[in-house]
């Protein structure tokens, strides 16, 4: 599976992601490593010698990949494109030279606060890929969390507004 696909920018070789992938997630966080991979509602973690200590795990289902879905990509696609301009030699890549899966993510991101509550990051509606990498100004929407106490157990959901940058 390709999970990166090469774009030149300004002369420089980059590396951006593949719309709708899995990618592993580990954050080191206290004296543990969470390690998920948004493709099940699952993250495992270990302790500082490498033993499993638990699975973290909540009732959730990957969402369909949508024609909606492909629609937002080729509009960000688009927007990257004329906003980066003439500094591109390799245009983003349109989504039909991808193999796409037919769900999207479960999550896309994994924070730790310093008490131990893990913040996951449910996947959005739409792929998020670029917005993530480029930031605010090709995308403003919310972002849904779902939240878990130091021993995993879900707490509940949490929704930051748009352009609220969430770090730990």
């Amino acid at each position: 599976a390709q999970l990166r696909h090469p774009v030149v920018f300004f002369g420089e070789r980059a590396l951006l992601p593949v719309p709708f992938e899995v990618r592993p997630i580990i954050v080191a966080a206290g004296d543990y490593l969470y390690v998920g991979r948004g493709n099940s509602a699952e993250v495992s973690v270990y302790d500082l010698h490498g033993k499993l200590t638990r699975i973290v795990r909540w009732d959730t289902q990957r969402a369909p990949l949508s024609s909606a879905d492909r629609d937002r990509y080729e509009q960000t696609r688009m927007q990257l494109d004329s906003l980066i301009g003439a500094g591109t030699t390799n245009r983003v890549q349109p989504l039909n030279v991808f193999a796409l899966p037919t769900s999207k993510p479960v999550y896309s991101d994994l924070l730790v606060d310093d008490q131990g509550y893990m913040w996951v990051r449910r996947y959005p509606d739409n792929d998020e890929m670029y917005e993530r990498g480029f930031g605010p100004i090709l995308g403003d929407r919310e972002a849904q969390w779902w939240v878990f106490n130091p021993s995993g157990r879900l707490l509940g959901a949490a929704t930051t507004p748009p352009r609220c940058v969430v770090s730990m």
